[in-house]
């Protein structure tokens, strides 16, 4: 999808990278956090110079966790994700570590997804506003215990940290109707994903290459695979699986079933959903309104729980419907008389605001779905936006995304997503090009977000990893943090803390135990070369992990599958 793109995205990053910044132009960068968290955090208040004595914490520390359970009584927390959490965040990693004891609880006050850290090492307090919020918690705690023996300054003895997003959705998009990506790849990229605090996959489920959606025992959809050139496909159960384990770690996961264009995996099996279109669906056929909204309705019920069964999970229904690159598909004899008949522009405005009205609506409200659409259906002039609630931006630069948010054009309540210069396909861009992307909301809060974009055509097993991490890092503290005071469009001021977090997301998340293994996380130039101000300098560039050569893989947490299995069968 989107190739032509590529080189319209990185013209355009360079272009807006270029724009004045206030704080670069005059010299003046913020100070270099006191503690090396990525993204990082609001605000880091210490409160004591004073540090714990090294000479006698050789190994450093190990999380030590310890839950507050009665002030989680009464919230929507189960007891089964606190069980995860502990699980997951607090056991011990090192053999010979001293213990920095959290003591974590719930305080239903603040944004969501908001934190607050209160230590005198070794005793901390977490105060987490949400379950996100205690997941988002954890991870920092994790991230300054494990960089503590590594990092070139010392922990302070007693620190505040108050911590949350600027912005509600932040997103990676994940493209498996090009390339099937194992179930292994898909479940490291989710905890690299959770600490990096991004909270929404979204899973491209569908495109012209293949529908990578099993729903072949169904025999009303028995043929939605036939002649794709990629058999592997996701069972329902996979995917259920795969959906839970997500939310325990603050993870949304949003399908897009994408149509009415990019369906020749549909097609090639029901060759009747094209109609009287040159390529792609029909958007006047019954059949094919009723056979979408038959197969986005089990969608539904796969990405959400089956609501007759009174079985959900993965919170409110919101389904993506792509939308997006009908092109020159609906230009035929027939749809032009159609339009002429029972449109209003008799043109190919019509043919959309009939998809929206009659299709998009009625899947909305059959499924009790929010429904996501790419914004190419703005550029065809629509009127029925009514049906959308959230348009995804790929088509408009950041300047041209808060114009749209601030036109008054949209719904009341609708919402806007901005990716059009965080796709990590386009190779050429390196981390820094997407930290400096001057990416801020608009005065109304009608833009909720973004995501980072990893479109599958140039991207399977054996690239995908390198080629999104720690790319990706750079575009989740964008979309966390939108204070410019606190994290400037400025790379130099960012290496070394993303340098610190590759290794940390390399020897911890991935549990690599040399740089024989990296190559699965990006090399040393994916940090140094964009910010090369210190030339080549074994010190100082930042490739080398120390965890490499500590014994640190000796010590290793429990492993997802373990730490899933915790607790009731999900």
């Amino acid at each position: 999808m989107r190739i032509f793109s590529l080189f319209w995205t990185t013209l355009m990053v360079a272009k807006v990278a270029a724009e004045a910044n206030p704080l670069k132009d005059s010299g003046q960068l913020p100070p270099q956090p006191p503690l090396q968290v990525w993204p990082v955090p609001k605000k880091i208040e210490v409160l004591s110079e004073d540090s714990p004595a090294r000479a006698g914490l050789p190994d450093g520390f190990h999380l030590s966790l310890s839950i507050d359970e009665a002030s989680f009584r009464g919230s929507s927390i189960s007891p089964q994700q606190l069980r995860f959490l502990y699980h997951y965040y607090g056991r011990p990693t090192r053999g010979h570590s001293s213990p920095l004891r959290v003591r974590l609880s719930y305080t239903p006050s603040g944004k969501e997804g908001s934190y607050k850290i209160l230590c005198d090492i070794p005793w901390c307090k977490g105060r987490a506003s949400s379950y996100e919020g205690a997941v988002y918690l954890l991870g920092t705690m994790i991230q300054i215990i494990e960089g503590y023996p590594y990092v070139d300054h010392t922990v302070p003895q007693k620190f505040v940290i108050d911590d949350y997003p600027s912005f509600p959705y932040r997103g990676m998009l994940i493209d498996t109707g090009r390339h099937y990506l194992p179930m292994e790849i898909l479940y490291k990229n989710l905890q690299l994903m959770s600490f990096n605090k991004m909270n929404v996959l979204h899973w491209h489920l569908t495109d012209d290459i293949a529908f990578s959606l099993d729903l072949t025992r169904d025999r009303r959809y028995s043929r939605l695979q036939e002649g794709n050139p990629y058999p592997h496909t996701y069972s329902k159960r996979e995917i259920i699986k795969f959906v839970k384990f997500a939310n325990l770690l603050g993870i949304k996961v949003i399908p897009e079933i994408d149509v009415p264009a990019h369906t020749q995996s549909w097609i090639r099996g029901y060759p009747e959903l094209q109609g009287h279109a040159l390529y792609w669906m029909d958007p006047t056929s019954r059949y094919t309104k009723e056979f979408v909204k038959g197969v986005v309705s089990e969608v539904a019920d796969i990405f959400y729980g089956d609501r007759r069964r009174r079985e959900t999970y993965n919170g409110e229904r919101v389904i993506h419907l792509g939308g997006d690159e009908t092109w020159d598909a609906w230009d035929t004899p027939y749809l032009r008389n159609w339009t002429r008949d029972h449109g209003r522009y008799h043109n190919k405005t019509d043919l959309v605001n009939y998809w929206l009205t009659e299709v998009v609506a009625d899947i909305a409200e059959s499924t009790g779905s929010k429904i996501t659409l790419w914004n190419d259906f703005l550029n065809d002039n629509a009127e029925a936006l009514w049906p959308v609630d959230t348009w995804q931006i790929w088509l408009y630069n950041p300047a041209e995304t808060v114009e749209l948010a601030e036109s008054g054009r949209l719904p009341k309540g609708s919402s806007v997503l901005f990716s059009e210069a965080f796709y990590l396909d386009a190779l050429s861009m390196t981390w820094a090009d997407f930290y400096k992307v001057p990416f801020h909301g608009d005065c109304y809060g009608v833009i909720k977000g973004g995501e980072a974009c990893m479109w599958g055509e140039f991207v399977d097993a054996s690239n995908f990893m390198p080629r999104v991490w720690p790319r990706a890092s750079a575009i989740a503290e964008r979309l966390w943090c939108d204070d410019q005071s606190i994290c400037p469009l400025n790379e130099s001021w960012a290496v070394r803390r993303l340098s610190r977090f590759r290794c940390f997301m390399s020897s911890y998340v991935l549990r690599h135990s040399g740089p024989e293994e990296t190559s699965p996380l990006g090399w040393f130039q994916d940090i140094s070369a964009p910010a090369r101000f210190y030339s080549f300098n074994l010190i100082k560039d930042q490739w080398w992990c120390p965890e490499w050569s500590s014994g640190y893989s000796e010590h290793k947490r429990e492993s997802y599958e373990d730490a899933f299995a915790v607790g009731p069968e999900l």
